[in-house]
């Protein structure tokens, strides 16, 4: 019999119920089992829900993560023992409680890397008890959704994001599938209060190639149902490291090692259509962008950077000369600020003999 994943057609919430039960009512299923030490491990992760240890303990792990004989000698040893010790009806109810439950699960602070975890297990591994359900679409699913789970967590030195996003660009764009981008930007909008995405530690190569699945997004935002203020999260992080300077050289920070000036990069229309369209990417653009002159020159610099049609120029005329009133009001309380105490330390210190001076010497001009 050929494996299949089987997902019932239900809303996540009531699929997760669901899982739950059916969890439940198969560990009490298989009590009966004679027992070894791999059985006792088994059936304890029923018990405890813990379907990630469940799937290792019978489909061991995935090779592609592990060049030692003795795990992948193991894993071929768990694989034997698991078609030994239960039926193949068995062995498709697991795979679907395995996935199901991770597919379900509710996003919250304790379920960052579910789809990650279906990644990096054995279900992909091509040597898993599971290949043949392993199919086209879902391991585009899997792998599209790992890529938006993982993106927020790339500078984290604690993590192995950096490599599971290097590796996604390079090796696996293939799988990368827009249709699943509603879904991962919904799992990017609660990843991204823990920390905005940081794009600095990718190569340009892999900048570039997260920018063409940004730019596919935006292609396709009307089919996908996909408003432009959804792609902040993605499109912002981009902006921020190509205008971003260093202040101590007045150097464009990306221009150092960009073969593409940041210049050409921000004539996008993807870009333009962001900066218009948010008004804290505006300021942050503008204040990066007219750093090294004057607000005025700043200005004039930044329209003639953003290659934009004439209304689109009107309306980024008015915002800017709204923020350069608001930058010149607080240049000038500052001004004033500092101004005050220098008042009191130019005027001539108050003579207490001088009003006794005026009146002598006008008498001593008469007398003369």
């Amino acid at each position: 019999m050929k494996y299949k994943i089987i997902t019932p057609k239900k809303c996540k919430e009531e699929i997760f119920d669901i899982v739950q039960e059916q969890i439940y009512n198969f560990s009490q299923k298989i009590q009966r089992k004679k027992e070894d030490k791999k059985m006792r491990n088994v059936k304890f992760y029923l018990q405890e829900a813990n379907l990630d240890n469940l799937l290792t303990e019978i489909d061991g792990i995935n090779e592609i993560y592990s060049m030692r004989e003795r795990e992948i000698r193991r894993s071929q040893e768990t694989r034997i023992w698991t078609q030994n010790n239960f039926s193949t009806e068995e062995i498709q109810t697991m795979l679907n409680l395995y996935v199901n439950l991770k597919m379900s699960k509710p996003l919250s602070e304790f379920s960052l890397e579910t789809y990650t975890d279906i990644y990096e297990s054995s279900l992909l591994s091509p040597n898993s008890l599971f290949v043949e359900a392993i199919t086209p679409e879902f391991i585009n699913k899997i792998t599209t959704l790992t890529y938006f789970e993982q993106l927020p967590f790339i500078s984290d030195v604690e993590t192995t994001s950096i490599e599971l996003i290097s590796t996604i660009l390079k090796d696996e764009i293939k799988h990368i599938d827009i249709k699943y981008a509603k879904e991962g930007l919904k799992i990017l909008e609660h990843h991204t209060q823990f920390g905005e995405i940081d794009l600095s530690p990718l190569t340009e190569e892999e900048i570039d190639l997260y920018l063409d699945i940004t730019q596919k997004i935006y292609e396709n935002k009307k089919k996908l149902h996909i408003k432009i203020y959804e792609l902040n999260s993605l499109i912002n992080p981009y902006i921020k490291l190509i205008t971003s300077y260093d202040a101590l050289t007045g150097n464009m920070n990306f221009n150092e090692y960009s073969k593409k000036d940041y210049k050409e990069r921000i004539k996008e229309p993807l870009i333009q259509d962001t900066i218009i369209n948010n008004k804290t990417i505006l300021t942050e653009t503008i204040q990066n962008l007219s750093s090294q002159t004057n607000t005025e020159k700043g200005i004039e610099a930044t329209l003639n950077i953003l290659s934009l049609n004439t209304t689109a120029t009107n309306m980024l005329r008015d915002k800017l000369c709204n923020i350069n009133k608001l930058i010149i009001n607080n240049q000038q309380k500052n001004n004033q600020t500092q101004k005050k105490p220098n008042e009191y330390k130019t005027k001539k210190p108050i003579n207490p003999d001088n009003k006794y001076n005026k009146p002598n010497s006008s008498s001593d001009s008469q007398n003369q």
